[in-house]
């Protein structure tokens, strides 16, 4: 596939036009934000926890492996990187722009879900016992058996998203799945989706075809006039 011409479209002179023309899917990734948001303060469903459920929930209660502020980083903020540095190379703001655009949307998409599947699920974290009760002391309703935590809402809320994990989720799924859209970074199509070429080769074969037959109607009535002509010529000929 050739290369495009670089240098021609810049964030200065065609910005403001990409963004007009796709305003819609920013409209839509603000609309996930909001949503994103949303079930994140929304209360998780309290999945029943007895007390002889709380055997294999003792874990001690530790900060992440990941800290939370990593997953970003390495989610959004190096691909966002790598893409903004390729950019200053091409200097395309097509490439820039949507780029950007499909890393949010996959990243809000899988965010979205995932946090969706841990509200409803609801499943304890195996350091439950000591979110719920930090003392030590287990309370249980006399009736139910069921958890009567004593701790702090926040961390009792985050108790119940065990599953499944954003951590894996967002990095896994967000940022790396999302590459398999592109062409290897050493192939000489690495520099677009694989979308994108599939595109262009169907319109090149559309104009390939049209052009065919274009040219198979000219020579038809090409055809067709030399047949009219035919008697005419006779005629003159006596």
């Amino acid at each position: 596939m050739p290369e495009i011409q670089l240098g021609a479209h810049t964030v200065r002179s065609h910005g403001v036009k990409v963004a007009r023309t796709h305003m819609h899917d920013w409209f839509i990734l603000l609309l996930l934000v909001v949503i994103e948001v949303i079930l994140n303060v929304i209360e998780p469903f309290h999945r029943f926890v007895g007390e002889d459920m709380m055997t294999d929930m003792t874990y001690p209660l530790k900060d992440n492996s990941v800290p939370f502020w990593a997953v970003p980083m390495l989610a959004i903020m190096l691909p966002f990187f790598v893409i903004l540095v390729y950019y200053f190379i091409r200097r395309d703001v097509y490439d820039l722009h949507h780029a950007i655009l499909g890393l949010l949307f996959s990243v809000l998409i899988t965010g979205v879900i995932t946090d969706a599947i841990k509200d409803a699920v609801g499943r304890p974290r195996p350091d439950f016992f000591w979110r719920c009760f930090p003392d030590g002391k287990g309370v249980f309703d006399p009736v139910t058996k069921d958890v009567m935590c004593t701790g702090l809402k926040s961390v009792i809320k985050e108790g119940y998203k065990s599953f499944p994990s954003g951590h894996t989720s967002w990095i896994t799924v967000a940022s790396f799945c999302y590459l398999q859209f592109f062409p290897p970074p050493y192939d000489v199509d690495g520099w677009g989706p694989h979308a994108y070429f599939q595109m262009l080769a169907e319109s090149q074969n559309g104009n390939i075809n049209g052009s065919n037959a274009q040219q198979s109607e000219l020579q038809s009535v090409h055809v067709d006039s030399q047949h009219d002509s035919g008697p005419i010529l006779e005629g003159r000929r006596y």
